[in-house]
């Protein structure tokens, strides 16, 4: 049994340990190709058949770098790559790893600069290979089919933390061609779909929110040019944003809508000084009066009028402007926002308006009110549409105001005022819309 075993070890030292440890190496530029490809490279490579001295070579070649750092290195088994081959930079850090069988390469691994694998090709023929590439943390970054050095057909790509699919792209010989999709990390919903061939686009085109309403869409023929139609943009909550036709390729006719909250109430704050004490003599102690200001009312304050979307002669009108608290001054004021923000106050004429964002302190002849407590209207929500008319480049323009109760159009190119209710009926328009035609 012992002269067996030392039978077996001798048998593994002779015909084995050769080919592990002491393999011939010699630079690939002593190699000579006799098959029909030329060169040594990782493509194409099963023809070529590498001699050395006129025989088939077995064993490794390699090459190198200036500074003697090993910059290719495979190994040969009777003419033919075989096994790993692996290519260096000059620090040497690996790049490229590739593994044959008979010369054909069926693994393909590449890295970054630091080492860190970022790509592999698969399942390699003549026809491609099935590539997989990844993010530095080592998820997939995507994957598709390579037809020689192109991509060629539908190409996945996906998130680096989650792992949820990104998008899916179309290729046709390594350039974008048919579909294009791209989607939300959070929930998988649609975020973006359109197609397109020789970088012409074609078909649908259609963007959606994160929530999955729509937010665009477009149709293209198949020459790139606009389909005749009219087409919409959205806002999130699935309200009009804006709408243009089109004829020929050319816009005749756009709308822009936009839709606002009304200030529905506001708080005005101001002090009364306690003239007399009890026992009849002068005091400076201030006592504070806070009064609430609702929509279309009216309340007296320190003998000051004050409005809101009501406005009153003398008084200090507020209104609900484009979703904005705008105040109209009676006489010259000052008003700073509180806190200070720095810029100081600013002094406003009599008919003046300006715009009130949030807490701010209004100065009348010494006197100060606090305005505060801006609230708005969730439940009656006011659009505006501006609407261009093109003809021979002379552009006709109408707004179109909306609120629950009532739908105002402006045509202020024929000087035209339309007004009517919310069931579609035309009604009489207050005169004062009338006027504003002439505005």
């Amino acid at each position: 049994m012992k002269n067996f075993k030392l039978f077996l070890i001798l048998l593994f030292a002779i015909f084995i340990s050769p080919n592990i440890y002491s393999q011939h190496r010699i630079l690939i530029d002593e190699l000579v190709n006799k098959g029909e490809d030329e060169g040594m490279g990782y493509h194409g490579c099963k023809d070529m058949l590498l001699y050395n001295n006129g025989k088939l070579y077995n064993g490794i070649a390699f090459d190198v770098y200036k500074n003697g750092e090993i910059k290719i290195e495979g190994s040969i088994q009777d003419g033919k790559m075989n096994g790993k081959w692996s290519k260096f930079d000059q620090k040497g850090m690996i790049l490229r790893e590739t593994y044959f069988i008979n010369g054909i390469d069926t693994l393909r691994k590449e890295y970054n600069l630091e080492g860190i694998l970022i790509k592999e090709e698969f399942n390699i023929t003549n026809h491609g290979a099935l590539c997989v590439t990844y993010y530095e943390n080592g998820s997939i970054l995507g994957q598709g089919q390579y037809n020689g050095d192109d991509e060629e057909g539908l190409w996945k790509f996906f998130y680096s933390n989650s792992g949820k699919l990104k998008g899916e792209q179309g290729f046709d010989d390594g350039e974008f061609s048919g579909v294009y999709r791209y989607y939300y990390e959070s929930n998988g919903n649609l975020m973006t779909e359109f197609f397109q061939k020789d970088e012409i686009p074609y078909g649908t085109w259609k963007n959606w929110y994160e929530n999955g309403q729509l937010k665009d869409e477009m149709k293209y023929n198949t020459n790139g040019t606009i389909h005749d139609g009219i087409y919409s943009t959205y806002y999130e909550n699935g309200d009009l944003e804006s709408q243009a036709e089109y004829v020929n390729n050319v816009i005749i006719w756009d709308r822009r809508c936009k839709d606002y909250l009304s200030v529905k109430g506001i708080s005005i704050t101001s002090s009364k000084p306690k003239l007399k004490s009890e026992n009849g003599t002068n005091n400076s102690v201030n006592e504070l009066i806070t009064k609430d200001l609702l929509s279309s009312e009216s309340v007296l304050l320190d003998d000051f009028e004050f409005t809101l979307n009501n406005p009153l002669k003398g008084a200090l009108n507020f209104k609900s402007e484009n979703g904005k608290l705008i105040c109209n001054s009676p006489i010259e004021l000052s008003a700073i926002p509180m806190p200070p923000d720095g810029n100081g106050s600013e002094t406003y004429n009599i008919g003046a308006d300006f715009e009130i964002s949030g807490m701010t302190l209004i100065t009348i002849d010494s006197k100060k009110f606090m305005i505060s407590n801006i609230e708005y209207d969730v439940d009656n929500i006011f659009s505006i549409c501006n609407e261009d008319y093109y003809n021979n480049e002379i552009i006709n323009t109408r707004k179109i105001y909306k609120d629950n109760n009532l739908v105002i159009e402006l045509d202020y190119t024929n000087k035209m005022v339309k007004c009517w209710d919310i069931d579609g009926k035309y009604i009489e328009c207050p005169a004062f819309i009338k006027n504003s035609i002439n505005d």
